[in-house]
C-alpha cells in the first residue's frame, strides 16, 4: 500500500518514487496512481493513431495491463517518455497486425478494386474469382509465382526467396508489381475493355 506523509500529497510524489514502490512491493495502488497521471497522454496518443474512441479506450486498458507486467521487470528512468514510447509502439503494432490481417485475407485483391463481397453474393464472388484467375494467368512468370506464393500459399518473403532463389528485393518488387498489374487487369475487366 502506498503510504503518504500527511504533509506530502500523492500528487507531489515523483514518478520515480512511485515506480520504486511498485517495483519493490507490487502495490497496484501506486501503479494506478501513476497511470492516472498519464492516462490522458496514453489515450491522446491512441486517438492520434486510431481516430476511434472505442479502439483508443481499449488500447489504453491494454497498455495499462502491459504496465502491470513490464514495470516489475524493467527499470524506467523517465516514465513520461517511456509511457509515450510504449503507447506509440503498441498502436503501431496493432495497426501493423490489422494491415497484415487484411493482406492475408484472400479477398483483399477484390477490396482494392472497390468490389465488396457479401456472403449472399456467390455469383458475384465466382465472377470475381474467375477475373482474378484470368488476370493472374496474364502476369509475367516471376510476378505470378511470387504473388501466388505470398497471397495464396501464405509464404513469407524469406520462404519465397528460399523457394524461388530470387533476391529479396526482387521478390518484393515482383509482389508489388504483380499486385498492381492484377488490380489494373481486374479494373479493365470490370470496365469491359478486355
Amino acid at each position: 500500500m502506498l503510504f503518504v506523509n500527511k504533509k506530502k500529497e500523492i500528487t507531489d510524489i515523483p514518478d520515480e518514487e512511485i515506480l520504486k514502490i511498485y517495483f519493490e512491493t507490487g502495490d497496484m495502488e501506486s501503479l494506478v496512481i501513476l497511470f492516472q497521471r498519464y492516462m490522458h497522454l496514453v489515450y491522446g496518443v491512441c486517438m492520434k493513431y486510431f481516430r476511434d474512441r472505442e479502439e483508443s479506450k481499449d488500447a489504453t486498458m491494454e497498455i495499462f495491463e502491459k504496465l502491470v507486467k513490464t514495470l516489475r521487470k524493467e527499470t524506467v528512468m523517465n516514465f513520461n517518455r517511456w509511457i509515450y514510447t510504449v503507447t506509440r509502439n503498441h498502436c503501431l503494432t496493432v495497426i501493423r497486425d490489422q494491415k497484415r490481417h487484411l493482406i492475408k485475407d484472400d479477398g483483399s485483391l477484390f477490396m482494392e478494386t472497390g468490389t465488396i463481397w457479401h456472403p449472399g453474393d456467390d455469383g458475384i464472388m465466382e465472377e470475381n474469382i474467375e477475373k482474378l484467375r484470368d488476370c493472374l494467368e496474364k502476369l509475367p512468370g516471376e510476378q505470378k509465382t511470387c504473388v501466388e506464393l505470398f497471397y495464396f500459399n501464405k509464404k513469407s518473403y524469406a520462404e519465397i526467396v528460399a523457394e524461388t532463389r530470387f533476391e529479396l528485393s526482387k521478390v518484393k518488387s515482383y509482389i508489388q508489381n504483380g499486385k498492381r498489374n492484377l488490380r489494373i487487369c481486374i479494373e479493365k475487366s470490370d470496365d469491359g475493355k478486355q
